[in-house]
């Protein structure tokens, strides 16, 4: 990736923040956009090193998405269900503990915080990085209006190379999906 490519995708990426996620509330916009900020920008001194979401040419350092794997286990809260329970001063101590269906519970509020919190943090780092290089098929989550809201000076060459035909002749608040 070279420095325009760089500049493309942090400029993509905090846009879409802004404006995909902008009514967010759980998790607040803001979070999103300082979240997609500092992942994207911790690449600052390396982008030369990165390929697409998951090539990477520099062999110190992972691919986008395994780096992005490591923000979602630093981020995401520890749910020990198991835990609670064992130490919730309300429970009856004759009263048996499930401990496969509290860590089933763990796992799923694990996994629904990160679909929550992260995958709009995700959506807009991989697709900022699709339309700066090029589109590796995984991400789906904006329509022509929100390039449109995105870019209200005009949708970048760069972008529209890769949507040319569903931009022609589309109406300026349409929800086509891309």
């Amino acid at each position: 990736m070279n420095d325009q490519q760089y500049r493309n995708w942090r400029d993509f990426a905090l846009r879409m923040a802004r404006v995909c996620y902008a009514t967010s509330t759980r998790p607040p916009a803001s979070w999103i956009f300082e979240q997609v900020e500092d992942f994207i920008d911790s690449y600052r001194e390396e982008h030369e090193q990165i390929c697409s979401w998951d090539e990477s040419t520099n062999v110190f350092r992972s691919s986008v998405c395994d780096e992005f794997a490591d923000l979602e286990a630093e981020l995401t809260p520890a749910f020990d269900l198991a835990y609670d329970a064992e130490n919730d001063w309300r429970r009856d101590d004759d009263e048996p503990i499930d401990y496969d269906e509290l860590d089933r519970r763990s796992e799923l509020a694990s996994d629904q915080w990160q679909r929550q919190f992260l995958g709009p943090v995700a959506c807009c780092v991989r697709a900022g990085l699709d339309m700066a290089t090029h589109v590796t098929g995984g991400v789906v989550g904006f329509t022509v209006a929100d390039l449109r809201a995105m870019f209200p000076d005009g949708v970048p060459a760069y972008v529209q190379r890769h949507y040319a035909n569903e931009l022609d002749g589309v109406e300026p608040r349409a929800g086509v999906w891309l």
